[in-house]
């Protein structure tokens, strides 16, 4: 019978490691740095590089991190790698890690400072410590590989990176690794000037959704499961992992982005409060089924195509709140199925207005939507409401910049505060509203930011903004940027902004209605 062959050091990296963590150790950047989610195993994977590295005479590792257990925590990985090698029949090392005092320090020093270590037969060591710059400083020679690990929550950590950058200059290596800790954080500062060119280092961005699309989560059942009792172990499958990664996010969920998605939090924090957002959930929001099609509806659109999502929010009046009754989302649409989309809206509902993200695209389309099939009826149900009248008036496009973006993002904010609007119990929604931060500038002004995650930039949320000021807006807007008066139109619509509207045209000469305070009744009598 044929021996199996001999496994080599690289099948490790295929049976052992997740495509991420293979990604990671593959890769031999002199300078790499890592933003990942929490425990998706970079620090594992790192401790099996670095222990091989040594091994094979590379170079001494010198790794650092923030606190002493997760020091003690690598010199353990690192000796399991040694171990599982040495089972695999790849090398012969047996070690021992010991802990011990730095030499020349201070008896002051010598209480805060541990170091663990690992000495290797061919002079190589592996070196944890905690967090002190000045460690690294007579470190550095050829091959030698610094670690640094949860970067952003070291005391110092501008200090360390520039301690060891000097370890690339006799052939060495650099591996920053962290999760997020603040957008003004310097670890956060750094993968900015990375991405923007600023710095020529390799960067791996590992949020949580990808190790989970990798088999994260299926690992974790598999190790979870192989440490209880015969009796008690169950086959992992399918419900097994679903249910595992909603435990997981539910652990994390007012700080899901930061904690696992490598979305770091603003320096003004969340401009939503989580609390208010989880109270808005109705059963029956999101639900179209439920709609009433004879009650007056708000749509607002947030305009997408290549990036991003589509979506409609569509928005009723129900029992004295405004419920958001449905959303209709078009990842990557083309032009026709938004077409197709708006279509439906005025089919299915009694729409009062819409308004759409004008900024980018979003001219063009409205300006098609405008003119879509005049002088057609939209539905034979609904009497006069044709789609020839929507030019000007029934679909407006809105600009969401500088105060006005305040502006349309505090309505929000006031429903939620008035617990006036209903949403539906969906996570993905929950998440888009922890997207939106307030960030203080330099020179102290703030803005509006919305951060982005694996499914876009808050297109939900600003949908929904969108229709909130469709609804509160309303005609009047429409009317004054269209630069003409529909006076039938805007008074069954809102009596009182008909009337301060008329006003504010007579005064400003922004337009030139009919007859000021005229109303055309159907029957052609005025009053």
């Amino acid at each position: 019978m044929a021996k199996s062959p001999k496994p080599r050091k690289s099948d490790i990296v295929k049976w052992a490691l997740l495509p991420y963590q293979s990604a990671w150790v593959k890769d031999k950047s002199p300078v790499k740095v890592c933003e990942k989610g929490r425990r998706i195993g970079i620090s594992w994977a790192e401790a099996y590089d670095d222990t091989l590295y040594a091994l094979e005479g590379g170079g001494n590792v010198y790794y650092q991190t923030f606190a002493v257990d997760a020091a003690r925590g690598f010199i353990n990985d690192c000796e399991y790698w040694l171990n599982a090698l040495r089972n695999l029949s790849l090398t012969a090392v047996e070690v021992d890690p010991i802990d011990y005092l730095h030499e020349n320090t201070t008896a002051e020093e010598q209480l805060s400072i541990k170091a663990f270590r690992i000495d290797l037969p061919n002079g190589r060591e592996i070196v944890a410590l905690t967090s002190s710059p000045r460690q690294f400083r007579s470190k550095g020679r050829p091959g030698d590989r610094a670690v640094l690990d949860e970067a952003a929550f070291m005391n110092d950590i501008d200090e360390s990176i520039k301690a060891v950058l000097a370890f690339t200059i006799w052939g060495g290596g650099v591996r920053v690794i962290s999760t997020h800790d603040g957008i003004d954080n310097p670890f956060n500062i750094l993968i900015d000037d990375i991405k923007q060119g600023l710095k020529k280092y390799s960067h791996h961005r590992i949020p949580f959704s990808q190790a989970e699309d990798d088999g994260l989560v299926e690992r974790v059942c598999h190790v979870i499961e192989s440490h209880k009792t015969e009796a008690d172990r169950r086959p992992v499958d399918a419900a097994m992992i679903a249910a595992k990664s909603e435990e997981i996010r539910d652990i994390y969920a007012d700080n899901a982005d930061e904690e696992l998605e490598c979305i770091p939090r603003s320096r003004l924090g969340a401009y939503y409060d989580a609390v208010l957002v989880r109270a808005a959930r109705h059963p029956d929001a999101g639900n179209p089924g439920l709609a009433d099609p004879d009650s007056l509806a708000w749509v607002g659109i947030d305009l997408a195509r290549k990036q991003h999502q589509w979506v409609a929010s569509i928005i009723q009046d129900r029992q004295g709140k405004t419920r958001l009754v449905e959303e209709v989302i078009l990842p990557d649409a083309h032009i026709d199925a938004q077409d197709q989309a708006v279509s439906g809206i005025f089919t299915r509902y009694n729409v009062a207005q819409v308004f759409a993200d004008e900024i980018g695209l979003g001219e063009g389309y409205i300006e098609n939507w405008k003119r879509m099939r005049p002088g057609q009826r939209v539905n034979e149900g609904r009497g006069n409401q044709w789609v020839s009248s929507i030019n000007g008036l029934k679909i407006t496009g809105v600009r969401a910049q500088g105060d006005r973006r305040f502006e349309m993002a505090d309505r929000l904010k006031a429903y939620l505060e008035a617990g006036t609007l209903e949403i539906p119990d969906d996570r993905e929604l929950f998440n888009e509203f922890s997207l939106f931060r307030t960030v203080k500038s330099p020179a102290g002004s703030v803005t509006l930011q919305t951060l982005e995650n694996r499914a876009g930039h808050g297109d939900r949320v600003w949908a929904l903004i969108f229709a909130l000021a469709a609804k509160d807006d309303g005609l009047v807007e429409a009317v004054m940027a269209s630069g003409r008066l529909d006076y039938d139109e805007l008074m069954d619509h809102n009596p009182d902004a008909a009337r301060a509207l008329m006003m504010e045209a007579y005064n400003k000469r922004r337009m030139t209605p009919q007859l000021p305070y005229q109303k055309r009744s159907r029957g052609g009598a005025t009053w």
